[in-house]
């Protein structure tokens, strides 16, 4: 709609990364859009950071590491782009979520259809492309039982070598279609499309459609108190790390009680940190740096939007990644000590 084409104006420009943002490949109907490009975050500063900081051997997981070593998939080098797609079957009887979650890269088909010799996860073949249980998977991956709690929610679908695709079961065929141009991909929302007219490359882009949500719970709640469709970017411009949404409403009081919701969400959450009687983090120093967050948001509206904003410096959201990985490094140091036997005396 034409009132989210001034997030355009909030968005630092970055032309030399020309690359669009669009839907292409999710089927129709997405009622939640998610864009997070690993290509263009690892080229500010703070993705330099996060991964200089989290790349280390002491934070690999079991999962991360047999990816690397027994699929050559290395998540921060190969993976480029993540995309997905949220859908509401707003007349299923416990309105079902269904998701769509495109994974853009390097990747190597020939070691992932090893993925069964591997884990001795089953191996299905839908329209002549192989496809995995995640539950399967992540359970061979950790030598550990298949929970059965999970057992055929998500299906790993190996495309192409450039495109692996997590899916519900529902949405394969309609996915497999997108992508081979058969059928017509969800369409780009307007909001994004002036993020590419504009020539901005956030790294992060979330966007929902509350008109498509008819479903009880959360999101059914904000649609019900007149949200009609939410846009939230994540850039950096080199100094600042900078945070902009909007929200739009139905009627500009509708957009008002929300603004002052923020207002008031924001300003008990930094009351509760100042105090340093609860911490949301492992230690003060990880709550001060989101303090630091809090502070620099700013919430208004304008007509019928709510509007969101803040600058972080830079070096601080970098102070932070530092410190978490820090602590992380400490309290995994920690357990290690602590679960090595002690010798005999």
């Amino acid at each position: 709609m034409r009132a989210f084409l001034s997030i355009a104006l909030f968005v630092a420009l970055s032309p030399w990364l020309k690359a669009e943002i669009t839907a292409d490949g999710l089927p129709e109907g997405a009622a939640v859009f998610l864009h997070f490009s690993n290509s263009s975050l690892g080229q500010t500063e703070l993705g330099k950071v996060i991964q200089d900081s989290f790349t280390g051997k002491e934070f690999q997981t079991p999962e991360t590491k047999a990816l690397e070593e027994k699929l050559g998939f290395n998540p921060f080098e190969d993976l480029k782009e993540i995309v997905a797609g949220l859908y509401r079957d707003n007349n299923a009887a416990k309105n079902k979520t269904k998701a769509v979650i495109l994974l853009r890269g390097k990747f190597d088909l020939k070691k992932f259809a090893t993925i069964s010799q591997k884990t001795s996860a089953h191996c299905s073949v839908v329209e002549s492309y192989s496809t995995w249980d995640v539950a399967e998977v992540v359970a061979g991956l950790n030598n550990e039982p298949v929970s059965k709690a999970d057992r055929g929610k998500v299906i790993l679908v190996a495309f192409a070598d450039d495109c692996l695709f997590l899916s519900s079961p529902e949405l394969i065929k309609p996915t497999l279609s997108c992508l081979q141009k058969k059928t017509l991909s969800c369409s780009t929302p307007l909001a994004i499309t002036a993020l590419n007219l504009a020539q901005a490359k956030p790294w992060l882009v979330f966007y929902s459609d509350f008109s498509k949500i008819k479903a009880k719970g959360f999101l059914g709640e904000m649609g019900e108190k007149g949200m009609q469709q939410t846009l939230i970017t994540l850039n950096e411009n080199g100094r600042n790390i900078q945070i902009r949404g909007e929200a739009e409403f139905t009627t500009p009081d509708q957009a008002e009680a929300a603004t002052q919701e923020f207002k008031k969400m924001i300003k008990i959450t930094s009351l509760i940190l100042v105090s340093q009687k609860f911490t949301f983090t492992q230690t003060n120093a990880s709550d001060n740096y989101l303090l630091d967050l809090l502070n620099c948001l700013k919430v208004s509206r304008v007509g019928y939007l709510t509007k969101i904003s803040g600058d972080l410096p830079t070096i601080k959201a970098a102070q932070a990644i530092r410190t978490i990985a820090l602590e992380s490094r400490n309290e995994k140091a920690s357990r290690t000590a602590a679960t090595r036997p002690t010798p005999a005396e």
